[in-house]
C-alpha cells in the first residue's frame, strides 16, 4: 500500500485570521528564512518554499520575501572570474553589517551580528500609499555577500566536496550581490487609525535555540571558540520595544525595565506551621501584583 503524504494545514484559513488582526491594528513580528526541502516523492532537486504570508505582505504590505536565494559571505578570487572561496566559518555563521538609523538597529551599530540562512526583502515600488516602510538592516552591495540560488549553492557544495578543487569555485554566471534588505518594519495607518504594525525579518534560523547556544569558531589558524551570538536577541528584543511603542527601552545591553505595580508586603507567619519560603497571601477582594525588575544587558 502506498503511503499517503501528510497534508498541509496552513493555508488562506490562517491568513485570513492574521489579517484581520492586522485589520484591527495588530502589532506583529514575521520570521522569515531560507529553507530547502527535498524533490518530493519521486525525487528531484531540492527546492524552496514560497514563505506562507507572502500573499498577505505582497498584496497589503508592497513586501515580498525572496527566499529562493540565500545569503552567503564569500571571498572574491581576483585571479578568476566569477571565481568565490567559502570561509568554513562565515558559511555557518555569517557576519552582516548594515544597521540604519531606526532606533530597533540604530544602537546595534558595531555589534557583532552573526546570521544564518538569510535571505532577501523585496519593497515593490508600487507599495500601498497609506504604508510607511523603514529600513532596519541593509546589507551593502559588497563582493562578500552573495545571494545564491539553489543551484549555484549545489555547485558551490560539490566544489567543496572535490577531491581536486583547490578551493576555488568558478560560478557559471556573475554573481549576484547586493545591496540586501534583511529586516524593516512597516505601519499601516488609515487616516488617524492604525491598522497594523509589522516587522519583518528574514533571518528568522539566527533566533532557533540550536543557533543561539552554538559556539563560533574563531578565526585565526589555531583552533578556538568564541561566545554564543546573543547578540540577535538583543535586536530581537528591541523590534519588540518598537512594537510596543517603548523606545526609551530600545539599547544594546543593560536596560532597568520597570514592569509596574508595586511591592507585596511579606505574609504574616501562620502560628500553627510554618509556611513555605516566599510564601504569599492573596487576598480574595483584590489582585495585589508583585513588582519585577527586569534587566536586559547593559548599554555600552
Amino acid at each position: 500500500q502506498q503511503q499517503q503524504m501528510p497534508q498541509n494545514d496552513f493555508g488562506e484559513p490562517q491568513r485570513e485570521t492574521i489579517r484581520k488582526l492586522l485589520d484591527a491594528d495588530a502589532k506583529m513580528i514575521f520570521l522569515a528564512t531560507w529553507e530547502v526541502r527535498s524533490g518530493g516523492f519521486f525525487g528531484g532537486p531540492p527546492t524552496t518554499p514560497p514563505y506562507g504570508y507572502n500573499p498577505i505582505l505582497d498584496k497589503e504590505w508592497g513586501l515580498k520575501v525572496e527566499n529562493n536565494r540565500r545569503m552567503v559571505w564569500v571571498e572574491p578570487d581576483r585571479q578568476k572570474t566569477n571565481s568565490i572561496g567559502i570561509v568554513p566559518k562565515n558559511f555557518v555563521h555569517m557576519p552582516a553589517m548594515g544597521f540604519t538609523d531606526h532606533p530597533v538597529g540604530a544602537p546595534m551599530r558595531g555589534t557583532r551580528l552573526l546570521l544564518s540562512d538569510a535571505c532577501n526583502i523585496i519593497v515593490k515600488s508600487d507599495a500601498p500609499k497609506d504604508v510607511a516602510i523603514r529600513k532596519v538592516l541593509e546589507l551593502p552591495d559588497r563582493e562578500n555577500y552573495l545571494g545564491a540560488t539553489m543551484t549555484e549553492l549545489i555547485h558551490i557544495i560539490d566544489e567543496i566536496q572535490n577531491p581536486n578543487s583547490d578551493g576555488t569555485i568558478t560560478l557559471k554566471s556573475p554573481p549576484h550581490h547586493g545591496p540586501y534588505d534583511l529586516m524593516l518594519t512597516a505601519e499601516r495607518k488609515d487616516g488617524d487609525k492604525g491598522k497594523g504594525k509589522i516587522v519583518l525579518c528574514t533571518f528568522g534560523a539566527g533566533l532557533r535555540d540550536e543557533f543561539l547556544t552554538q559556539k563560533v569558531m574563531g578565526s585565526g589558524t589555531r583552533l578556538r571558540l568564541e561566545p554564543e551570538p546573543s547578540e540577535n536577541l538583543d535586536l530581537f528584543v528591541n523590534a519588540m520595544y518598537w512594537l510596543s511603542g517603548k523606545n526609551e527601552w530600545i539599547a544594546r545591553g543593560p536596560v532597568p525595565v520597570p514592569r509596574g505595580g508595586r511591592r507585596v508586603p511579606a505574609a504574616p507567619r501562620c502560628r500553627r506551621r510554618r509556611p513555605p519560603p516566599r510564601c504569599l497571601r492573596l487576598s480574595r477582594r483584590r489582585v495585589v501584583r508583585c513588582w519585577w525588575p527586569a534587566v536586559r544587558r547593559c548599554c555600552c
